[in-house]
């Protein structure tokens, strides 16, 4: 029902509504090849469409700096020591 669902809403251009049915799809049955493919294909229709229709505020940046510049520290608190 969920797979039927999704590819009528697909179909509409609801493809927010869509993505939802077929991931209900994926959790149901999680080796369901058909509907992981749809589902693919379907958030990449929700990603492209955030791009071409300029919903982004800012363009993303790739980070600036080294790998080192990158790397986020623990507190102290989470360090656990092995005795």
């Amino acid at each position: 029902a969920h797979s039927l669902k999704a590819t009528a809403l697909s179909e509409a251009g609801r493809n927010d509504e869509a993505l939802q049915e077929y991931l209900m799809c994926v959790a149901l049955k999680p080796n369901w090849t058909k509907v992981k493919l749809q589902a693919q294909k379907v958030l990449s229709k929700v990603f492209s469409s955030v791009f071409e229709n300029g919903n982004m505020p800012t363009p993303l940046h790739p980070l600036q700096g080294g790998v080192a510049s990158r790397l986020i520290k623990p507190p102290a608190s989470l360090i656990v020591q092995c005795v």
